[in-house]
């Protein structure tokens, strides 16, 4: 299911888990997503306050998650997991930036505009 810890926090994909704390679930339809939408792969991959490895954490994606990527920028070069590049996305919904490493796809992601 998709979740919100609380109020104002980011949604996040987590198992159903039923318990005696669950009290039931609603269906909010917000409409098509519209823009760049892919998919990370990785576990624990945090995104950050700058397109750099050394910027303030956000957000950690706990698995496979799919994300809306605003615009790409070159910045910072990466290597993790034998991969290695300088590209970054904007991810508008978390006001956060990830290495384009731990998104599925080329490393730079065709048909995204670059930042400005």
């Amino acid at each position: 299911m998709v979740e919100a810890k609380q109020s104002g926090t980011h949604l996040m994909v987590s198992d159903v888990r039923l318990s005696p704390d669950y009290f039931g679930a609603v269906r909010v339809n917000t409409g098509a997503v519209t823009g760049h939408v892919f998919r990370t792969w990785g576990t624990g991959v945090w995104t950050k306050t700058a397109p750099s490895v050394g910027a303030t954490r956000v957000y950690a994606f706990p698995g496979p998650t799919s994300i809306r990527v605003e615009c790409q920028k070159h910045a910072e070069t990466v290597t993790s997991d034998g991969y290695t590049n300088d590209a970054w996305a904007y991810l508008p919904d978390y006001k956060a930036w990830m290495t384009n490493i731990y998104i599925q796809g080329p490393a730079w992601l065709d048909g995204v505009p670059t930042c400005t």
